[in-house]
């Protein structure tokens, strides 16, 4: 356990657990890592089957009765945060999910038993493209084997589990993207924003971003018809372009 107070201050602040295991085979058959506090700690085949006990622990944590999970969640309790497990693949390596093992099967029948979100991100090629021009990180990538944008992957992946999603809003200067909680009504997703957007709410213009893209501008897409006009009670669908009213 972290003894920071820092660290834990922050622990306790957190949305969710990210552990982070290696997905190819090493000489000292150490193949997973799980973060702890301020440590990080190889896990060998051994170690895995405590990780798998705390697992079941923090099932039963996060699957008690309603009103025990909305008193625990007083605590910050990081038992009942959702984790997203991250398998470290490594190109030009016999990754185990290739090679389709029992490490494989077993580290599968405990990602698909616990219901747990996994992704695969290739961290070495991440680092070398780091530096890379966005438009070219597509040809390296395929140079490297290595098919998918991890990064992209990593992001979505936790978008996807603590089931946010991303409005914009876009003028002369700059266009820009902002994360909400998916079902917030639009005056919730303008306080992302700014308060004002909420407590002076008054309504918002919209519309998706792939008709606005189709459109060209939001002068064309207004003479065509395509801009709405929503209440407080709009719920914000991911995509959407919102041009906010407020008092």
């Amino acid at each position: 356990m972290p003894t920071n107070p820092l660290l834990i201050i922050a622990a306790s602040e957190i949305d969710s657990n990210l552990y982070y295991a290696t997905s190819f085979l090493a000489p000292d058959a150490f193949i997973y890592l799980k973060t702890e506090g301020d440590s990080v700690l190889l896990m060998s085949d051994l170690e895995m089957d405590r990780a798998k006990a705390q697992a079941r622990v923090n099932t039963v944590l996060s699957y008690s009765a309603y009103e025990e999970r909305a008193k625990a969640r007083l605590f910050h309790l990081l038992t009942m945060k959702p984790v997203l497990y991250v398998l470290n693949r490594k190109s030009g390596a016999v990754n185990i999910d290739a090679e389709g093992g029992e490490r494989w099967r077993e580290l599968k029948d405990f990602l698909d038993s616990s219901h747990a979100q996994y992704v695969f991100v290739d961290a070495g090629v991440e680092n070398e493209l780091s530096d890379v021009h966005g438009d070219e990180k597509a040809d390296f990538r395929r140079e490297l084997g290595v098919s998918e944008d991890g990064i992209n992957a990593l992001i979505k992946a936790g978008y996807a589990l603590l089931d946010l999603i991303s409005f914009f809003t876009t003028g002369e200067d700059e266009s820009r993207a902002w994360t909400i909680t998916r079902g917030s009504p639009a005056p919730e997703a303008g306080a992302a924003i700014h308060t004002d957007f909420r407590d002076k709410f008054i309504r918002a213009e919209t519309i998706s971003w792939n008709k606005l893209l189709e459109a060209t501008s939001w002068a064309s897409a207004r003479d065509k018809g395509w801009i709405r006009s929503e209440g407080k009670e709009y719920v914000v669908a991911d995509g959407d372009v919102l041009e906010f009213k407020h008092g």
